[in-house]
């Protein structure tokens, strides 16, 4: 179901799909929220899926073939072991919102953050989270 509908909105939106080559790109975003008549601490009665549709151009200035320098956070932790680090979640942005800014205004496109664990290894993606969550 869910790729049938990322295929039904690429379809529904192919005239914003940039052409083939380096400078875009058309972002999917899928986003699920409970979406019932109740609210509290607990599984929603009802729920909502949509998938935004945004093309957009290179994330990083020169594009993603190039490497970008990243500011390695020791003092911080983004996601912790029996966080939710290993979903991607809305709260997960929101613990770098503020370490992302002042590391742009030192150069630095990207904080690349240290496991919470042994703070010895650079979590690049969900499966590095996942393994150090498991400690």
């Amino acid at each position: 179901m869910f790729v049938r509908a990322c295929n039904y909105v690429v379809k529904d939106n192919i005239a914003y799909v940039p052409p083939y080559g380096p400078g875009g790109a058309l972002y999917l975003r899928p986003l699920l929220f409970g979406s019932g008549p109740r609210i509290g601490l607990q599984p929603a009665d009802e729920y909502t899926f949509i998938i935004l549709v945004i093309p957009v151009g290179d994330y990083y200035k020169g594009g993603l073939t190039k490497p970008v320098d990243g500011l390695i956070v020791d003092d911080f932790d983004r996601a912790s072991p029996k966080g939710v680090g290993a979903a991607k979640v809305a709260g997960n942005y929101t613990a770098d919102l503020i370490l992302n800014m002042e590391a742009k205004k030192k150069g630095f496109p990207i904080c690349l953050y240290l496991d919470a664990a042994t703070r010895t290894l650079v979590l690049k993606d969900v499966k590095d989270v996942q393994a150090v969550m498991r400690w």
